[in-house]
Parts: structure tokens; sequence; C-alpha cells
């Protein structure tokens, strides 16, 4: 992942593209520990390192780590029927807001907000936002 950012990161210039812009797809496993989901958060958080560092280190690019929240994809229908902890199967097969999960979303929901946060330009390069946060 991180040579492959690089590698883009050379060949789009500020020549190439005025204002570069980095999206990292992140999760609430990243900041939030759940049954069962144990690896896929130690990804999400080292991803989420790595692109706060990326924003610190070059002030031409903006960096955004978006959580979608819970999307109706392959992933979630997998979790919902063979994560090994009840409670998150449980969570995952609801289609309603709970402690452990909120509404499931489709694609176009979430990613038509991302791309307004994008558009409207206003996050700190850096920032974590998460679908469920609330607009200021």
């Amino acid at each position: 992942m991180i040579q492959f950012n690089n590698l883009i990161l050379e060949s789009i210039t500020q020549e190439v593209a005025k204002n570069r812009f980095v999206v990292n797809i992140t999760s609430l496993v990243a900041v939030q520990g759940f049954p069962s989901l144990t690896q896929y958060s130690v990804g999400k958080a080292a991803r989420e390192a790595f692109f706060r560092g990326l924003a610190v280190e070059d002030d031409t690019i903006k960096v955004l780590s978006y959580s979608p929240g819970p999307v109706d994809t392959a992933m979630h229908e997998i979790i919902a029927k063979e994560s090994f902890d009840e409670g998150i199967r449980n969570a995952f097969t609801q289609n309603s807001s709970s402690e452990v999960h909120r509404t499931t979303l489709t694609p176009t929901q979430t990613v038509v907000k991302m791309l307004k946060y994008l558009e409207e330009d206003k996050f700190q390069s850096g920032a974590r936002i998460d679908y469920f946060d609330e607009e200021k």
C-alpha cells in the first residue's frame, strides 16, 4: 500500500493536478474494538496512522480518512453470517441502529456524503470523518 501510494503521488504532481486529495477509506473499528474484527481493526488503525503522517509531511496534499459507516456490501453480509461473535452477527443482520451497529447504508448514500466533504474542502488535512459525524 505504501509503495503504491508513493508511486501515485510521484506521478500526480501539482503540475498535473493543482488540488491533490488522498482518501483513505477507514472504519469505526480503527478507533474502537469489536469482537472478531481485531485483525481488520489493526489494518485500519495502521492505515489511519500512515495517512495522518502523510498529511503532516506533505502540505500540498489534502488527506481525508473517511469512515463510510456500515455499507450494504459483500463484506457486510459475510460478517453477518460468519463472525464468531454472536453479538456481531446479530448486529449485522439487523438493519437498525444499535450500540454496535448503525443503520446499514447503500454505497450511493455514503459516497454522496464523502464527495460533499471533498467538494466543500473544509476539513483539516489528516482528519478522520465518519458518515454519522454531525456536520458543522
